[in-house]
């Protein structure tokens, strides 16, 4: 859908973000996500990995997701505002190899490091120093960038799982919830 936009309606504006204030065009977010999506399967994400995104909301979150649908890989979104128990049950749970996180909120990723042994790698949005992992690599979100802006060509499909999305946990630990993608197209389609 967003490279069939990038080529419809290249100049328009797609995305807004309040902070940078500046609206990113179709083909912009297109390029972007195809950038990012070569730098993750760099990293040797593929089709069917399990990314967690423990984030607040920002650019690098919306253009994160959008990378890994490009590449067929699953979403794990995990709240900002979770730590110890709670998010040692999310990330565990999807077992991811490589999560996308802040600095700030490293320090919740180091106290749980040696339960979730399954997470080798951690990209970090922003410039700061992370909180000393024992284990875990980090590396600089911006670095993920190449400069080749094309498509990758990877078949995703509307039945693939695009994300794993976690219910509110009011009778326990919250519960993984895989969603498609085309629940995601979906939920963005107009009422006609």
């Amino acid at each position: 859908i967003l490279e069939h936009q990038a080529e419809v309606r290249a100049d328009r504006p797609c995305l807004s973000w309040t902070d940078e204030g500046k609206a990113h065009s179709f083909s912009e977010v297109y390029a972007i996500a195809n950038r990012l999506a070569r730098g993750f399967q760099k990293m040797g994400v593929k089709k069917g990995d399990f990314v967690v995104i423990f984030a607040p909301n920002c650019l690098e979150y919306i253009f994160t997701w959008w990378a890994l649908a490009k590449l067929g890989a699953i979403e794990v979104t995990v709240g900002e505002s979770y730590k110890g128990e709670f998010l040692r049950h999310q990330v565990g749970l999807s077992k991811p190899r490589i999560i996308v996180t802040t600095p700030a909120l490293s320090e919740r990723l180091a106290f749980i490091e040696d339960e979730i042994s399954h997470a080798e790698h951690v990209i970090l949005i922003g410039s700061e120093d992370a909180a000393p992992f024992k284990r875990m690599t980090t590396s600089r979100f911006e670095d993920l960038y190449e400069e080749d802006a094309s498509n990758l060509g990877i078949a995703v499909g509307p039945r693939d799982t695009a994300a794993v999305l976690f219910t509110s946990g009011t009778t326990g630990l919250s519960k993984g919830v895989l969603m498609s993608h085309s629940q995601f197209y979906f939920f963005a389609v107009e009422d006609l």
